[in-house]
């Protein structure tokens, strides 16, 4: 009780700890020895390899808080990323596969609902469908559901949104913006009054993709 109340509710690191409690003066080699390994961080892939070819994208929110003591904490991937230079630093990166596919029967409706970073992967989807477009092919309908706070803060994919409504990738486009008003307003209450979109998907045999904030 004594350590989720001092420590894992003030986000307390390792250094943090040391900082706090001065007469604490572990020997450097055997810290880290103790101290487990960073674990790796996974991102979604928001593109498609067949458009992208040599290339990857993704998404990441950096994430910066402040603590119950006072101090900023930064994530630690993100914040790296944030700090990269393109073209002169080295990321080590490993790609696994994934669990999240396109239908093999492109006429199949999908329904997309993905908040904040959520919709990372769908943006390679999007891609898909307009390379099998372009190939002639029939797609089924395509709707997204995509929230964040406000539009001119955070809605990533702006753009490329409206690009995909346009050209006829995108069947439907659901947007929430949840501080933009005093009620809030998020996907699952755009979700709440579309009913009919997602039976329509699930009875022409369909598939409903959800992804959130990692």
């Amino acid at each position: 009780e004594a350590f989720q109340r001092e420590m894992r509710s003030k986000w307390m690191t390792v250094v943090d700890v040391l900082d706090e409690f001065t007469s604490v003066r572990p020997d450097l080699a055997h810290l880290f020895q103790v101290l487990p390994r960073q674990q790796p961080r996974f991102y979604s892939i928001a593109s498609d390899m067949a458009v992208t070819r040599e290339s990857v994208t993704i998404t990441v929110a950096v994430v910066t808080a402040d603590t119950p003591t006072g101090r900023v904490h930064h994530g630690v991937a993100s914040s790296f990323l944030a700090r990269c230079t393109p073209g002169v630093d080295e990321v080590p990166i490993f790609v696994r596969k994934s669990t999240f596919h396109l239908p093999k029967d492109t006429k199949r409706p999908i329904v997309c609902i993905g908040p904040g970073t959520g919709l990372a992967p769908f943006m390679g989807f999007l891609q898909r469908r307009e390379l099998s477009m372009k190939h002639e092919d029939s797609v089924g309908d395509c709707t997204p559901f995509f929230g964040c706070c406000r539009r001119d803060e955070d809605f990533i994919y702006r753009e490329e949104l409206k690009r995909f409504v346009d050209i006829g990738v995108v069947s439907s486009l659901h947007l929430a913006f949840s501080r933009e008003q005093k009620s809030k307003d998020y996907v699952q209450h755009h979700l709440g009054r579309k009913p009919d979109c997602v039976l329509s998907c699930i009875e022409n045999g369909g598939t409903i993709y959800v992804c959130g904030d990692a």
